[in-house]
């Protein structure tokens, strides 16, 4: 039997072993959807191990020729750039052969995709959600993990499936390169010129090592490694309009805002990992028959019995919710937005007197007539962290003033 979990540990990103593999696949000759969809796992794990080992021989080649040159012989790297040259021109394909990613790609989703010749398995079947088969493959599980390689918190395609595959092998590879070769953007930097003035001029090889360079700098410029793909817990501000060059609107560094209404009254951030309580039934008037109203407001330390409340009442199941820390509650802000300044999962369009129902995913509201409290004190005990849903401020105020307290759970 294969054993798909070595091969996927050693040619695809750790995080996706256990989520996208088949453990177990009962299927026979006459079993038509069984027998593609395992032919589609075994084209993932056979392609993307020669396109991860395809790309690692070409820096292999290149860096280890800098090194000799550098550490072995005391020279500049300069003398390095043909053979890189040479190398990373295989990288782009020739006339008559695809580049190692376009191949993989094509590979991928000629057996996997349903709407290629010959694919009996459903998209269902693919992704999990509606599968027809017993066993699916279910990449649609990888949704939240591929936010950390550009995927927009949502897997629906065998395309984006394969995108996430790329990516994640790709942020793995110059990691590795990284650690084996810590002054790898160095030597870039040598070999760059001169590559630019070889002739013919190779311009698939320079646009593949300025590729490499920037995947290893990140937005930096000290020829430190500086690795921005990979899960990670920081989100994005959402600021999506730029006002001056390498300001935040043009970088938009940190995991892109991704949320996901759970229909049960809590929402979940897909970055960090917190789930939140709804707030609903925005009127202007408090309603104290409604622990989720957003219009309720309490002092500081009455916070900790509100959510004590909702721990005794069991709300979505949970017996563990607390009042935010100033951090976490500043991860709701999202400074792209107007007002109030947060995420529609937040506040839905829905969002009014009528809106009451906990599950309708429109109905959400968040109140930025007033502030929200975090537990974080300042200043001494009499002054608490708020965070103002107007225009993002994180602000300090005494605690027996009354504001609006939204719970959370979980975090990673």
């Amino acid at each position: 039997m294969v054993n798909f979990t070595t091969i996927l540990r050693r040619t695809v990103a750790p995080g996706l072993v256990g989520l996208a593999l088949l453990t177990a696949l009962p299927w026979t000759a006459t079993a038509s959807p069984q027998r593609t969809l395992y032919t589609c796992q075994t084209t993932v794990a056979r392609q993307s191990k020669k396109y991860i080992a395809a790309v690692a021989k070409a820096f292999e080649i290149c860096l280890l020729k800098a090194s000799k040159l550098a550490i072995n012989s005391n020279n500049s790297v300069t003398g390095a750039a043909d053979t890189c040259a040479r190398a990373l021109a295989g990288l782009a394909g020739t006339g008559t052969t695809l580049p190692p990613r376009e191949t993989m790609t094509e590979s991928i989703l000629d057996k996997c995709d349903p709407s290629s010749p010959g694919v009996e398995h459903t998209l269902g079947d693919l992704l999990g959600s509606g599968a027809g088969v017993s066993q699916p493959i279910s990449a649609g599980n990888l949704a939240r993990w591929c936010t950390g390689f550009g995927g927009d918190g949502s897997l629906d395609s065998a395309a984006e499936w394969v995108d996430c595959i790329t990516t994640a092998q790709e942020c793995n590879l110059w990691g590795s390169l990284a650690g084996r070769y810590p002054r790898a953007l160095e030597w870039f930097e040598q070999i760059l010129p001169v590559m630019q003035n070889i002739a013919p001029l190779p311009i698939d090889a320079i646009d593949t090592l300025l590729e490499a360079d920037q995947a290893l700098e990140g937005p930096g410029n000290d020829n430190i490694p500086n690795l921005r793909c990979g899960p990670s817990s920081l989100p994005a501000s959402g600021q999506l309009v730029s006002f001056a060059p390498g300001d935040d609107g043009q970088r938009r560094t940190g995991m892109p805002l991704a949320y996901l209404d759970n229909h049960n009254g809590t929402i979940t951030d897909l970055n960090t990992g917190l789930t939140w309580e709804k707030k609903v039934g925005m009127d202007g008037m408090p309603n104290g028959n409604d622990l989720h109203d957003a219009d309720n407001v309490y002092p500081w330390i009455e916070a900790f019995n509100f959510v004590a409340l909702l721990n005794a009442n069991n709300f979505a199941g949970r017996s563990d919710w607390r009042v935010p820390n100033i951090k976490e509650l500043e991860t709701l802000v999202d400074y792209g937005a107007g007002i109030p300044t947060t995420r529609p999962e937040f506040h839905g369009v829905n969002c009014g007197p009528l809106c009451t129902d906990l599950t309708d995913s429109n109905c959400s509201c968040t109140s930025y007539a007033s502030l929200y409290w975090s537990s974080t004190s300042t200043e001494g005990p009499k002054y608490g962290k708020e965070v103002s849903f107007y225009d993002g401020s994180s602000l300090g105020f005494l605690k027996s003033v009354p504001f609006h307290v939204r719970a959370v759970y979980g975090g990673k």
